[in-house]
């Protein structure tokens, strides 16, 4: 196959590929400043907490910053779907990963080749429960934890439409299918 006009080896299935010898350790973790996109392609691993997460069509992207810089951890689906306790990884929480450099759309990213290569060194921080009927255009962009009774779900273009109560309220929440799916399985 190509990709951006390289030749790539895609294996079709699993038996396709052979290792014939284990991976080589991760190195050590590296400050995220000394990253570039001239660094794209290379294997390296980094430690950092989560100021930013958000999802994409093929899965989720989390903001790392150690204090000297800050990279974009994506994870595809596949890769997401291996993590060891998902739940805990969310903005506050601590990440070490391995995966390989990649320049996209001027921005750095590290891609982990799969569950394995991402421990949530510390869950996210607690987060204080909002009741649905403070819930206003103040809170644009914040980061809230509601919880209520699930009084119907629907549809919706890309994914489903909740809509939750509680004793102060009612709030529609659209959760994508990428978030969907995922939180459809934990009921």
């Amino acid at each position: 196959d190509f990709y951006k006009e390289q030749a790539q080896l895609v294996p079709a299935r699993g038996v396709d590929l052979t290792l014939l010898a284990p991976p080589p350790p991760p190195s050590p973790p590296v400050a995220l400043h000394t990253l570039s996109a001239a660094d794209s392609g290379k294997r390296v691993t980094v430690t950092g907490m989560v100021v930013e997460s958000a999802h994409f069509a093929a899965g989720f992207k989390f903001t790392l910053d150690d204090g000297s810089g800050r990279v974009r951890l994506v994870l595809f689906e596949r890769t997401y779907d291996g993590l060891t306790g998902p739940e805990a990884l969310n903005v506050g929480a601590t990440v070490t990963a391995t995966g390989q450099i990649d320049a996209f759309a001027n921005e750095l990213q590290l891609i982990p080749g799969g569950g394995s290569d991402v421990e949530i060194v510390a869950g996210a921080r607690d987060l204080k429960d909002y009741a649905l009927g403070r819930l206003s255009g103040n809170d644009h962009n914040a980061i809230v934890r509601v919880r209520g009774t699930l009084e119907s779900v629907q549809n919706a273009s890309g994914g489903l439409e909740w809509l939750l109560k509680d004793d102060t309220g009612v709030q529609k929440i659209r959760l994508d299918r990428v978030v969907a799916e995922r939180v459809m399985k934990r009921l």
